[in-house]
């Protein structure tokens, strides 16, 4: 009697356990989409913070610094976590359902959520106790440059203002996209400090470098990158090397907007494009985009009204244009 009171109950525990492993089983067939969308969404965190933390290894390392060990393997464990899931989510739902039971998806979202909370770090990097040399900025020009010129309130600014708003709508192969507002009295400080704001990070050490430093420390980092620099309202012609911009990869593209046709000469530029003053047609179109037919032709009074004002607009901006000396 006792043996039959044991097997029946080891078979209740088998019975049980069959039950609770399918039941968990159904369970993560049932939220397998859901947690797929969970593992893409935090994919994609992870791999905004490895970015991140791949950035400040980069600054460092131009800083003559060495990346931690925790960083490096930290690095490789996302590394290779994100080809993991890549090759998960490819595989699709059906075969996820036969190869790992949907317990596999579930396992990848947890590990991604341990590597976002070990990582960041405020320090990612320690000082050589015996520097290497740094590359200093030397002359050698093949970058692509281009020259917008043109007098005053021709649109010259707004022009690079769209180029670079370009850039921020679409998938493009540059690693940096730089603005700098250079203006008539030019500060090279200034403008290394606009720059490192986009690459890197202003600290108090990179405050207390004088400018060589500064044009060392943006060299070595740009030199290794693709980048875009828009530099607008140049008054007279700005020495890179000073500044620190490597000019050797044809790849990278720097463009500026001038007043003056001759400092396009002074900047070596490719390319010359003068901005003139819009015809009629130009802010008419632009005009009609902006305001959409159908508030064009709300009001018959409408269409009158707005050519008038885009006239008034046109006429503005050559007067400016022809008093700061243009000719008919």
């Amino acid at each position: 009697m006792g043996n039959i009171c044991s097997i029946s109950l080891s078979a209740d525990r088998i019975v049980s356990r069959f039950w609770d492993g399918t039941t968990e089983h159904a369970n993560y067939l049932r939220k397998l989409p859901e947690n797929l969308v969970e593992l893409g969404t935090s994919r994609e965190r992870l791999r905004e913070l490895r970015n991140d933390v791949e950035r400040k290894v980069d600054i460092a390392e131009s800083e003559q610094m060495q990346r931690l060990d925790q960083v490096q393997g930290w690095l490789s464990s996302v590394k290779n976590l994100e080809t993991q899931v890549s090759e998960l989510i490819k595989d699709g739902t059906e075969e996820i359902k036969k190869t790992c039971l949907g317990g596999c998806v579930l396992g990848k979202v947890e590990r991604s959520g341990l590597l976002r909370t070990e990582g960041p770090w405020d320090v990612v990097a320690e000082r050589l106790l015996s520097p290497r040399v740094g590359e200093r900025p030397s002359e050698a020009t093949v970058v692509g440059i281009i020259g917008l010129y043109g007098l005053g309130g021709v649109g010259k600014t707004t022009l690079l203002t769209q180029i670079n708003n370009a850039f921020t709508k679409t998938t493009h192969d540059f690693d940096f996209v730089i603005w700098v507002t250079v203006s008539r009295n030019v500060n090279i400080g200034k403008i290394q400090d606009d720059i490192w704001k986009k690459i890197g990070f202003c600290d108090d050490r990179w405050k207390s470098k004088d400018r060589d430093e500064k044009a060392t420390s943006i060299w070595n980092v740009l030199t290794e990158k693709r980048f875009l620099l828009l530099l607008d309202d140049v008054w007279e012609r700005l020495n890179l090397l000073d500044v620190g911009v490597p000019l050797q990869n044809k790849k990278n593209k720097i463009v500026f907007t001038t007043r003056s046709e001759e400092v396009c000469a002074q900047m070596e530029a490719d390319e010359k494009i003068k901005v003139e003053c819009l015809t009629w047609t130009e802010p008419w179109d632009l005009f009609r985009m902006k305001l959409g037919e159908d508030n064009l032709n709300f009001h018959p009074d409408i269409p009158q009204l707005a050519q008038v004002v885009a006239r008034v607009l046109r006429f503005a901006a050559c007067a400016n244009y022809h008093q700061q000396g243009h000719g008919l």
